[in-house]
């Protein structure tokens, strides 16, 4: 990054001459700047009072769609359980196992409990407020496990930024999903 134009970022070709390349930063490549990683060990997999739907925080990436669609398969706790195959229990290694339906079939994918912070690192919080991306309430990982497997499976957070529900659904449960525009519907009566 460098210049800037009234405090908006933006990407240039150094070279004196020859080269007109220009872009403006976008926002997840100024958050990337300030982001590190932390592991917060004092959070658990999952409360006793399990998976719920208004655990869900959403952070600075945009995948409210993908969210949206997490919040919905919580109602069904075995549809969660499903995605980590089982397990409620948190891992000392800070290492899990998430399951997705990816082009066609049952996927592993591995993560680990490093999650990416927003903020100085040495304002590092154990409250897992300074999270960058998802969280969920009373310092539960699944949320963000989750968004991270997700992430990991489409190359990085930011390639997650932006699809639809219907494409998450079907990526978080394996079964088909239909999306009906209400606003194609025949609107005359009887």
């Amino acid at each position: 990054m460098s210049g800037s134009s009234r405090s908006r970022l933006f990407w240039h070709c150094g070279r004196q001459s020859g080269c007109n390349f220009f872009r403006w930063v976008t926002h997840l490549e100024r958050l990337s700047s300030q982001v590190w990683w932390q592991r917060l060990e004092s959070f658990t997999l999952v409360q006793d009072t399990g998976f719920r739907a208004d655990d869900l925080l959403q952070g600075a990436v945009g995948d409210c769609w993908f969210l949206s669609a997490l919040a919905v398969i919580a109602e069904r706790p075995d549809l969660i359980l499903r995605l980590f195959r089982g397990e409620t229990t948190t891992h000392r290694s800070g290492r899990y196992e998430v399951q997705l339906f990816l082009e066609g079939q049952w996927t592993t994918v591995v993560v680990d409990d490093q999650l990416p912070c927003i903020g100085s690192a040495a304002q590092r919080r154990p409250d897992g407020s300074g999270l960058a991306f998802s969280r969920a309430k009373d310092r539960q990982l699944w949320v963000p496990l989750v968004e991270k497997a997700y992430a990991k499976a489409h190359g990085s957070y930011k390639a997650i930024s932006g699809g639809s529900v219907a494409e998450a659904l079907l990526d978080l449960t394996g079964a088909p999903c239909e999306s009906i525009d209400l606003e194609d519907l025949d609107r005359s009566p009887g």
